[in-house]
């Protein structure tokens, strides 16, 4: 399993050779020092789950829902979203509230997975979150990101927005290099909002379907 945490923000994979990879991002809606023991509780939990063998991503959800609801005594929301990725490239999705991602074709630009609207957890006892499916060919990538970046304004109070987030992310989509990606997507944030300070954390993951050595080899 490998994971990282900033800003009230985790993401974790736990990932097994020849096997289905299971990865988590979650985001803690509390601004407070209990917003990191949130998120570090969800991530416990995520990954004691995928281990007792739960990976259905909606499964998961329900579960994660569960554990928060109760072992906190106030109302804590969460976002968070779950994928399973299959061998075959396979990946199923489920969404509790958190930005929608967006898949990213080799060499045919962007498509936005909009959905209907969904609960974070903690909100509902018995919330449900529906997986979807998405078939991820070699060279297809999946970008995840906070709602931070739609939701940043610039000096004149104007936000973003997600019409114009998702623009700019179908601009950038060509950037084959995932770290390039990430660094144009950011500097293209700075470029709207300078010189205001983002006011919210900002965060972009990227999933990539690698292309298998043999199909390179007799390419």
């Amino acid at each position: 399993m490998s994971a990282s945490i900033s800003g009230g923000v985790r993401r974790d994979v736990v990932t097994q050779r020849s096997r289905p990879s299971v990865a988590a991002k979650t985001r803690s809606s509390s601004r407070r020092i209990c917003s990191g023991r949130i998120v570090a509780m969800a991530k416990a939990a995520f990954g004691n789950l995928v281990r007792s063998g739960v990976t259905d991503p909606g499964a998961l959800l329900e579960q994660m829902n569960a554990v928060l609801l109760s072992t906190t005594r106030k109302l804590k929301m969460m976002t968070a979203v779950t994928g399973l990725l299959k061998p075959d490239g396979t990946m199923l999705l489920a969404n509790a509230g958190h930005c929608y991602p967006a898949a990213l074709r080799k060499g045919a630009g962007a498509v936005f997975l909009m959905r209907e609207g969904s609960f974070p957890l903690g909100v509902r006892q018995r919330g449900k979150w529906p997986s979807m499916s998405i078939a991820l060919e070699p060279g297809d990538r999946l970008l995840l990101y906070t709602d931070g970046i739609p939701e940043a304004i610039d000096r004149n109070g104007q936000q973003l927005d997600y019409e114009r987030w998702h623009r700019i992310i179908n601009e950038e989509s060509a950037e084959e290099d995932t770290i390039g990606l990430i660094s144009r997507l950011h500097q293209r944030l700075r470029d709207f909002t300078q010189p205001v300070r983002w006011g919210d954390d900002v965060t972009i993951a990227v999933v990539t379907r690698l292309e298998r050595q043999k199909e390179k080899e007799t390419a």
